[in-house]
């Protein structure tokens, strides 16, 4: 265990420093879009980027069940098997990025994404260019992201999400420049690209060393890519659960309550879900090694990590939630420079949803890292959906932003039910064994934090 955990320390390290990116994308650049850019012409840039931030939390599923998989048979020894997983994901993001990019070239052509978004300060040329430019970055992300099995079953998954904290720097270094300086978007975005691009060159050299892949549209094997589409649809339900209900809300909001709303919604639930990253961070840390121990047939091991991380994330949400109740108004407001106000019912109400969350993401992570999510995926989507149902209703039949995390605070609460039913569906789990194990494991972290 004592290798586990130094590799999830390595791991640790790298989601923190992407915390830190997290914080510049998301909270350090919230003031400067208001200030340079106007309240409206923020929540256009929110409305052209969410689509296109749809598909980039989709990532259509392959590349996480295509890791999770190539680990697997990596540890079997399957090394033909694993060069095919490669080459199958590297053509289907290709052919399907070129279906997707061409058709909203005709979309926006023909009527044009100004008009379907609602976008009322860039123009339709900025609007349909930004949309396709952005949709364009998706996909080379999702080309780069088919390489981190190699880098999972060699123990360097904070290797490559290094590379990806680095690629996403870059790309806010230059939307600063480009905002600051006043550029146009599409100028700024065409730039924007670029990190990504350098990305894919960088990991097809740098894996080389381990597992040397060349291109071969003749090693395509259908009967591989059908294995691998139960598990990518499975995986993709989450992040487009996710987006469907973020981006779901989103027009949800803008279309009853209008713009200005929107953007203390919206402001307001990104504080609180930086604030969820960073309760996230051992979850995230400890997924390479749940996969890899999974696949080494070592029960024992996937039981501590599972103590262990549900402990940490209990404590570390307690303590969260303590301290933004004393400060999170005055982080608030000098965040947006006073100029998005305030509103305590919603925060406190967003807050709520956010202890529920953590503990059945937890869970999750255990059902997500060995491929034995299809039931949880499934409840997330459906309860995804059901959210933007009942928030449509209640604000058609209100009008008050301050009912929305009722809503999701009732649809958290269910699928924290039934995500412990596919855990102990999976895992043959006994939950009786929780408080005893948390006690333990939470005096063994309280003991190494206590100062001597």
């Amino acid at each position: 265990m004592s290798l586990i955990y130094k590799s999830i320390a390595k791991n640790y390290f790298a989601s923190s420093f992407g915390m830190g990116i997290t914080f510049l994308n998301q909270i350090a650049m919230v003031p400067l879009f208001i200030t340079l850019w106007s309240v409206e012409k923020y929540a256009d840039w929110i409305l052209i980027t969410s689509i296109s931030t749809v598909f980039a939390m989709t990532n259509l599923g392959l590349n996480d069940a295509t890791a999770n998989m190539f680990v697997l048979k990596y540890q079997s020894k399957e090394y033909d098997e694993c060069k095919t997983l490669l080459i199958n994901s590297f053509l289907f993001i290709g052919i399907l990025g070129l279906i997707f990019l061409t058709s909203a070239g005709l979309v926006g052509f023909i009527v044009g994404f100004k008009t379907i978004l609602g976008v009322h300060i860039f123009s339709g040329l900025e609007t349909n260019i930004s949309f396709i430019l952005l949709l364009l970055n998706v996909f080379v992300k999702m080309y780069g992201g088919a390489y981190k099995g190699i880098y999972r079953v060699k123990s360097k998954a904070h290797t490559n999400s290094m590379i990806e904290n680095f690629v996403r720097l870059l790309e806010i270094i230059i939307l600063f420049v480009g905002i600051f300086w006043d550029f146009n978007i599409i100028s700024i975005l065409l730039f924007y690209n670029l990190p990504s691009l350098a990305s894919i060159i960088y990991r097809s050299i740098h894996t080389s060393k381990w597992f040397n892949v060349k291109f071969s549209i003749f090693d395509f094997k259908w009967t591989t890519f059908k294995r691998i589409v139960k598990p990518s649809i499975s995986f993709m339900l989450m992040p487009l659960g996710y987006a469907f209900s973020n981006q779901g809300i989103i027009f949800v909001v803008s279309g009853i309550l209008g713009p200005v709303v929107l953007v203390i919604f919206t402001t307001t639930r990104t504080l609180i879900n930086f604030l969820r990253s960073v309760t996230n961070l051992f979850g995230n840390s400890v997924y390479p090694e749940i996969s890899l121990a999974y696949g080494a047939k070592k029960a024992s091991d996937i039981f501590k990590l599972f103590y262990r991380s549900f402990a940490v994330t209990l404590l570390t949400s307690i303590l969260s939630v303590i301290i933004i109740l004393f400060f999170g108004k005055e982080i608030y407001l000098r965040w947006t420079n006073h100029e998005v106000e305030f509103n305590g019912i919603l925060f406190m109400g967003l807050l709520s949803v956010f202890i529920i969350a953590n503990l059945w993401n937890i869970i999750s992570v255990f059902l997500l890292a060995t491929n034995n999510h299809y039931s949880f995926t499934r409840y997330f989507f459906l309860k995804q959906l059901l959210e933007v149902i009942l928030v449509y209703i209640v604000l058609k039949v209100y009008s008050s932003i301050n009912l929305v995390p009722v809503v999701m605070f009732f649809t958290e609460i269910i699928l924290l039910i039934l995500t412990f039913h596919s855990f102990k569906s999976v895992f043959n789990f006994n939950f009786k064994e929780i408080p005893e194990a948390l006690r333990s494991e939470i005096s063994i972290i309280t003991k190494k934090i206590k100062p001597n």
